[in-house]
């Protein structure tokens, strides 16, 4: 699948990484509040969030881009935090996720990114389903999962790394994403 152009919203813009992100992307993965349910261990350090980064933005030029994203407010140089979506080991299956700085959180941000980002994937691929897989200790993933319209698939794991998850799905067409 082709990387997608920026996404623009009421509040912000979710565009590909920057090499110029580099000292945000580091700061963000190394604060354990904003990624305490989220990211390996080892993208939590400063080279580890460094290799990550290059990683993400290597993939941009292939045919198998990273859809890992910058949320960025529309006004100034700011950085939100991140989100994106992940192919799964399913046909038109792909994990959503979303991820808000602590200084960002409480504001809308992450489902105001995560509505644009589904309606532009369910509108241009071939996808006919976003998961989320919830920490089962994030106290606040299963509000947004249901702000975003999702429903409770129950328990499960991680199809790719078996983190015991509790799991959302929205389906093309299952309802508005208001």
């Amino acid at each position: 699948m082709k990387l997608p152009p920026d996404i623009k919203t009421e509040r912000l813009v979710i565009a590909p990484f920057a090499e110029t992100d580099a000292d945000r992307f580091v700061a963000f993965l190394t604060d354990p509040v904003a990624t305490e349910f989220v990211f390996r261990d080892a993208q939590k350090t400063a080279n580890g969030a460094r290799d990550f980064l290059g990683q993400i933005i290597a993939s941009y030029a292939t045919d198998t881009p990273y859809f890992v994203y910058a949320m960025r407010p529309l006004e100034g140089d700011g950085f939100v935090g991140t989100c994106g979506a992940s192919g799964l080991p399913y046909e038109g299956i792909f994990e959503l996720f979303c991820c808000v700085l602590t200084a960002h959180r409480r504001q809308g941000y992450a489902i105001e990114a995560a509505r644009a980002l589904v309606r532009y994937c369910f509108d241009n691929y071939a996808v006919h389903e976003f998961r989320a897989y919830v920490n089962e200790n994030n106290p606040s993933a299963p509000g947004l999962a249901r702000r975003l319209g999702m429903s409770p698939l129950g328990p499960g794991e991680h199809p790719v790394y078996g983190d015991k998850s509790r799991v959302y799905a929205l389906r093309k067409g299952d309802q508005a994403l208001t």
